[in-house]
């Protein structure tokens, strides 16, 4: 069994029914998705961080090493919009 997946079967929040989990999570989303700013998208994190460490007991080392995944993809697709920014100003569709 995988790390990840011991930690999914024996958290304390095991026993929290799956679909209060998927209400919670798609909230966040939707809150998410609505915000105009980057404050939403912060306050979720620190929220949902905060309902894995304190309310799931996972331990704070484990978390860190799973979300080094989701972090080099947002470093990635920053780099990426950072030299599309700063093109020559053409257009990548031909004129019809």
């Amino acid at each position: 069994m995988l790390k990840i997946d011991r930690f999914a079967y024996t958290n304390a929040l095991r026993r929290v029914h799956p679909g209060e989990k998927m209400a919670f999570a798609c909230l966040c989303v939707v809150a998410c998705l609505a915000s105009a700013g980057p404050l939403a998208p912060l306050l979720v994190l620190a929220l949902m961080s905060g309902a894995v460490l304190l309310g799931a007991r996972v331990p704070a080392r484990v978390y860190g090493k799973l979300m080094l995944i989701p972090c080099g993809f947002v470093l990635a697709g920053a780099a990426t919009v950072a030299f599309n920014l700063g093109g020559g100003g053409g257009s990548f569709c031909p004129p019809l």
